[in-house]
């Protein structure tokens, strides 16, 4: 019974390994197929030289950067029309307040005269 155990492991061992060597190989075919389909493209974006540390973090700063930006000139516009509008009301009501005082004073004017 032993003996069997051994013959089937050495079996089994043995084709285990040139199914690996077949999985192997295929895997490296489609790799290499892949790599050469795409080695031109990857030499362009890395003919400067190495990746940088500017060239990993660099563009979502820059849309942080803008996004920010944005959204605080955005925010003071607003800011600014409902002064402008707040600004005006006051101003308004000052000059209505003015023009009251003028009535006023005509109308002593004339009850004086």
């Amino acid at each position: 019974m032993n003996f069997l155990r051994l013959i089937n492991s050495k079996s089994l061992s043995r084709k285990i390994p040139t199914i690996h060597n077949q999985i192997s190989l295929r895997f490296r075919q489609k790799s290499t197929s892949f790599s050469q389909s795409h080695a031109e493209t990857s030499t362009n974006s890395t003919q400067n030289g190495n990746i940088t540390v500017w060239n990993v973090y660099g563009p979502p700063f820059i849309n942080c950067f803008l996004i920010g930006s944005i959204t605080y000139i955005s925010l003071h516009v607003i800011w600014y029309k409902l002064a402008f509008i707040e600004l005006q009301e006051e101003m308004e009501n000052k000059v209505n307040e003015l023009e009251n005082k003028i009535d006023s004073l005509k109308k002593n004017n004339l009850e004086v005269k």
